[in-house]
C-alpha cells in the first residue's frame, strides 16, 4: 500500500527542473532521494498546460545519474509549441511507499 510523502525528498520541496531541447523534446533533472529506502522506482507524468490535459506518464528517451546523486531523463513525444509541466513519483521499491515531487517549471516544446 502506498501513502503519500511517506519519506522525505528533497524534490517535493525543490521541484524537478524542466528544459526544452527541440525536436519535441525535454529534459527534466531532479536530486534522486537519498535515503535506505530505495531503490527507487520513477514515474514521470506530464501535463499540456496548453489544453490542461495531463498525459500520463511519458516516454523516456534517456536517462542518466551523475556523481552528486542528480538524475537526469529526455523526454520525448511532445507537441511542439505546447506548454508543459511535469511531475516525479518515486516509489520504493522494497517498502511499497511513494513521494511526490512538486510539478516543475513550464517549457514550450519546440
Amino acid at each position: 500500500m502506498t501513502s503519500p510523502n511517506a519519506f522525505a525528498w528533497a524534490s517535493i520541496h525543490n521541484a524537478p527542473v524542466a528544459a526544452a531541447i527541440g525536436a519535441g523534446h525535454a529534459a527534466l533533472a531532479f536530486p534522486a532521494p537519498t535515503n535506505p529506502m530505495g531503490p527507487f522506482t520513477f514515474i514521470i507524468t506530464q501535463t499540456n498546460t496548453s489544453t490542461g490535459i495531463g498525459n500520463g506518464p511519458v516516454v523516456i528517451v534517456s536517462e542518466a545519474i551523475d556523481a552528486n546523486n542528480n538524475l537526469s531523463f529526455v523526454i520525448g513525444n511532445l507537441i511542439i509549441g505546447a506548454i508543459y509541466q511535469f511531475s516525479v513519483e518515486a516509489v520504493s521499491n522494497v517498502f511499497q511507499t511513494t513521494a511526490y515531487s512538486a510539478a516543475s517549471n513550464a517549457i514550450m516544446a519546440a
